[in-house]
Parts: structure tokens; C-alpha cells; sequence
């Protein structure tokens, strides 16, 4: 022990945290040997450390990012913040191995609303947000709780847009919900119900079903805010959530009014799924489809395992990395002039899928139709792979597409003895429904060639 410290009051138990290294040491010492003296309360001061340094060994944390935490650590407590050591030890075993410790000081920094209980912090893909799994009391379940950050006015104006589809005023089952929570501080949280299941750029929806289904269910999300005059501004695949069967639009911290998007409005959004006039023109010609598009790139991608203008391997530089983003857009200026139906290539698309992407990925956003008209055209054509309508107002609720359902009397009427044994009212309604199906849109000839096979099975 070094012989500046015997005199100290550092706890035995603190000294399990010496073995982390020379600077996890000196940490130590600054949280214990302080002028106004030891930070802890005495009943409080010699729990919790044992536990923590096993944490960060278990966890292969280094003598540099382990005194990081303790020092935001100290932060906090000099602040007036009440954290247990074992909320610390908690923390660090909810986050990747190694650290770094920004995701933790994340947590520690943080002084949430009194009924919610930070669980870790997620990863941040932006500048605006940050965000944490949490707990909530009140409704006994894991939520996801953010906090947005930047300037007042900056701050002030991002809630407004994130509250424009607020639940309590905008309920719509394709949308997330969504709720506002304050602090002591009287700082605004933002809270969302926790998804399962969020999208990514390697999401496949493995052909026709899932991909009409994710058009069809966001389709009808974006019908409601356009409806509404709003415009989302960034539908992309990691802006999307599974709830059961059901599609979810998340994110709604873009989101504002369609008379806000102004020609001299900057263009935002991910270039994935950016529209082609906003890097052509930089400049919104209508609103409105730019989220038409943006849908539709998104689909695209979920069936092709690629955005309309960029390659399958293709790594898009960081905002932050301005001049390397700059060359790559210029990239895509150029292939939306000279290489469009190279890049845009509907040919991949699997009918009957490929007319209405064809029509909502347009170059001249004139051309592309509403969302009103995409979710009219999907029950229209695909009707066979949706798993409810617009009209059910509960979008997967549990219920089969015709797809599912033809392949499940398929499957029933496969045994021969069933067919023999099945009373004439089971067999009468069997019939009738084949009958419906074989007129729904979405299904191929195949398929209604097998139609008229079970028909004539139960004949």
C-alpha cells in the first residue's frame, strides 16, 4: 500500500479497485482525499467496491477508461446525486465488454424521471438523442427513454416535432407510442414503448410476404401523418420496429410539418434512403414524397439486400467525415443523372410487388403516388400476402394472409382420408373460401391452377 495513503480514509473494501491500475488508483484516491472530505456517508462509504472491481475485470475494463467512470462519478456525487456503488457495478455489466466508459458516464450523468430506472444506454446514431433501455414502475415494463441534447432553442424545437405524433392526440397502431416525462430539473424525457425487434440495412424480408407486408403496415403509418399534414422526413429500415406481426414507425425527431420543408430547407434524412431531387437539387419539391420514396428505398433494400443508388458493400462516409461525404454524394448525383436504370433496377423485384415500388421510386417525385394511394394499390394487388387490410385498423393482429391460409388448407387437405371423412357443411365452406381466394389479388397462376385442383378434390 503506498505508505501517502495509510493515513487516508479510503475503506479496505476500496482498495480492491488498486489492482485496475495506477490510474484507477489515483481516482480512487481523488473520490476519498478531497478537501471537504470522503464524498460517501458514512454508513454508505465501504459497500460495493469488491463487487465493482470484479465487474470491471469480468468486463476486461482498462486502467484508463475505469478512471474515467470514477471520476464522473465523483461528478455526480459532488453534484448531489444519490447513485449506489451497485447501481455503478449494475451499469457496467449492462454494457459491452471493454467499455468504453462514455456509455456508462452516459448512465451516470443522467438524472431521469423519478418512476424510471436506466437499465443501460444505447448506442447513439446521431447528434440529437441520447437514449437508454430503462424500466418504467408506473407501467412495469422496459421502455426506451431519451433525452434530447444540443442548444435550448434546438431542444425546444425537436420535442415539438417529436410531440406532433404523440399518442394522446395521433393514436394510430403503425405508429409508436410515445409519452413525456420531466425530471426534477423540470428537463422534458421523451418515452417509447420497447420493441422486440428494430430493422437494419441486413434485414431480409425473404421474398414477396414480409416485404409487401412491410410496405403495406408503414404505408399506412405515413398515410396518417400525411393525412395529418406531416411529414416524417426519415424512413429508413432502422426506423422501424416489429411489434408481433405488426410494422412500427419509430423516430419521429424530423418529423414536422409539410409547410415547414421549404425549397431553401436543408435536406435531412439518411442518404440511404434519401430522395433522388434532394441530392439533384437539394431542395423539397414536394414533401410528401420524399417519405414516398424513402419507403419505398427502404422495401427495396428488405427484398434486394441493397438501397436503389448505392452498392450492396458500399460503406456511406459519416457526417462528420465532410469531405469524404461530400465525394460520395456527388457519387449518387451522378448516378441519378447519367446511370438510373443501372442502379435503379425494379427488374429484381418479384411481381406483383415490382409495380408499385416501380411507381413510388420514380426520379420526378410528380410522377410517384400518395401514400393514400400506395396503401389503396397494396389492398388492391397484394392482398394475398397481407395479413389484415386498412379497414381492420389493427394491422397484424394476429391474423393469416391468404398466402398463409391457402398453404394451411393445403396442408389440411393433403390427407385423403380427412377429404373423405369432411362433413358437406365443412366441405361446402372449404369450397367457398378456395373460391374467394382464387379471385384475390396477389396470387399467380400457379397457385390458382392448384386452386382449381382442391376444387375439384372436394367436388
Amino acid at each position: 500500500m503506498p505508505t501517502s495513503l495509510q493515513a487516508g480514509p479510503i475503506p479496505t473494501e476500496a482498495y480492491a479497485l488498486f489492482a485496475l491500475g495506477r490510474l484507477t488508483e489515483a481516482a480512487v484516491v481523488d473520490l476519498y482525499i478531497a478537501p471537504q472530505g470522503s464524498l460517501f456517508p458514512a454508513h454508505t462509504e465501504a459497500t460495493g467496491f469488491t463487487e465493482l472491481a470484479n465487474a470491471l475485470r469480468e468486463m476486461k475494463w482498462s486502467d484508463e477508461e475505469t478512471a474515467k467512470l470514477l471520476h464522473a462519478f465523483k461528478e455526480a456525487l459532488n453534484a448531489g446525486r444519490e447513485l449506489p456503488t451497485e447501481l455503478l457495478t449494475r451499469w457496467v455489466l449492462a454494457h459491452p465488454s471493454g467499455g468504453p466508459a462514455d456509455s456508462v458516464i452516459d448512465c451516470i450523468e443522467l438524472e431521469p424521471p423519478d418512476e424510471v430506472d436506466i437499465i443501460r444506454a444505447l448506442p447513439r446514431k446521431g447528434s440529437q438523442k441520447i437514449v437508454f433501455l430503462a424500466s418504467w414502475r408506473l407501467r412495469q415494463r422496459e421502455v426506451i427513454l431519451k433525452k434530447v441534447i444540443g442548444p435550448p432553442e434546438s431542444v425546444a424545437r425537436i420535442l415539438a416535432r417529436e410531440e406532433l405524433p404523440h399518442p394522446l392526440t395521433m393514436a394510430h397502431p403503425n405508429i409508436i407510442e410515445t409519452h413525456r416525462l420531466k425530471n426534477r430539473k423540470n428537463e422534458v424525457f421523451l418515452v417509447e414503448q420497447r420493441l422486440p425487434d428494430v430493422l437494419d440495412d441486413k434485414w431480409s424480408s425473404r421474398g414477396i410476404h414480409e416485404a409487401a407486408n412491410l410496405l403495406f403496415d408503414i404505408a399506412k403509418a405515413t398515410k396518417y401523418l400525411h393525412d395529418n399534414q406531416l411529414v416524417h422526413g426519415d424512413i429508413k429500415p432502422d426506423n422501424i420496429g416489429r411489434r408481433g406481426d405488426t410494422y412500427v414507425l419509430l423516430d419521429f425527431g424530423i418529423c414536422r410539418l409539410a409547410s415547414e420543408f421549404t425549397i431553401d430547407t436543408t435536406p435531412t434524412g439518411s442518404l440511404r434512403t434519401r430522395a433522388p431531387e434532394l441530392l439533384v437539387q437539394e431542395s423539397y419539391i414536394d414533401p410528401y414524397m420524399v417519405d414516398v420514396w424513402a419507403l419505398g428505398a427502404t422495401v427495396y433494400n428488405a427484398f434486394t439486400q441493397r438501397f436503389p443508388l448505392i452498392g450492396s458493400a458500399e460503406a456511406i462516409p459519416r457526417v462528420s467525415d465532410v469531405p469524404n461525404r461530400q465525394v460520395f454524394e456527388s457519387l449518387l448525383v451522378s448516378r441519378i443523372r447519367n446511370e438510373w436504370e443501372e442502379w435503379v433496377d425494379l427488374a429484381i423485384i418479384a411481381e406483383p410487388l415490382r409495380d408499385i415500388l416501380s411507381a413510388m421510386l420514380q426520379k420526378d417525385p410528380r410522377h410517384r403516388p400518395s401514400a393514400a394511394t400506395v396503401v389503396k394499390r397494396c389492398n388492391q394487388e397484394l392482398a394475398a400476402f397481407l395479413r389484415s387490410s386498412d379497414r381492420d385498423d389493427a394491422s397484424g393482429a394476429g391474423k393469416f394472409s391468404a398466402v398463409d391460409e391457402f398453404t394451411q388448407i393445403v396442408d389440411y387437405l393433403e390427407n385423403e382420408r380427412v377429404v373423405r371423412l369432411l362433413p358437406s357443411t365443412r366441405r361446402q365452406k372449404l369450397q367457398s373460401r378456395l373460391a374467394e381466394l382464387k379471385r384475390m389479388a396477389g396470387f399467380d397462376d400457379s397457385t390458382r391452377h392448384r386452386i382449381e385442383e382442391l376444387l375439384a378434390k372436394l367436388a
